[in-house]
């Protein structure tokens, strides 16, 4: 399983995975959790339970981005619950003890998410997406901040730091 954390940082996202039709025939998505991301407790899930993972490093998926929606301010109060699947994939690592064996890999995939989210998000949703995000990091003490900050870069840290000192 040590072998497979470091994929838990990166962007895990279904349609860059393959699996074996017998490994995933149980697994499912989590149900209207979030506005975006519902795959990352999938992911998170399949690569924990798997045995073997194999990595393909070459490009053979080209994903073409119009900068107009790409750069676009995120509005939509919805956006508001892209920590949901983030907490219901915690609470599920909670419940099978692996959290901890976890912790700087989970929370680095979950910085990434939202302090990009936080970047794009509009002035007006920042303040209350803000309060969500201290909420959702509130466990992160003195304690665990150096391990979880140990694969962060510095732009996140100072992120993490910020949301900590505000709560």
């Amino acid at each position: 399983v040590d072998r497979h954390k470091e994929l838990l940082t990166y962007h895990g996202a279904v349609y860059a995975t393959l699996f074996k039709t017998e490994f995933i025939r149980d697994m499912k998505f989590s149900d209207g959790c979030g506005a975006a991301y519902q795959e990352f407790a999938f992911i998170i899930k399949s690569m924990i339970c798997a045995s073997r993972i194999s990595v393909i490093k070459d490009l053979l998926y080209f994903w073409n981005i119009d900068d107009r929606d790409f750069f676009c301010l995120y509005t939509d109060e919805n956006l508001l619950k892209i920590l949901e699947p983030f907490e219901a994939t915690k609470q599920w690592m909670l419940a099978r003890n692996c959290f901890e064996d976890y912790i700087p890999e989970f929370y680095k995939q979950v910085m990434i998410v939202t302090m990009g989210f936080y970047d794009f998000m509009s002035d007006e949703l920042k303040p209350v997406f803000f309060k969500h995000l201290q909420q959702f990091y509130s466990d992160v003490n003195m304690f665990v901040f150096p391990r979880v900050t140990q694969m962060f870069s510095q732009p996140q840290v100072r992120f993490l730091i910020d949301v900590l000192k505000d709560g």
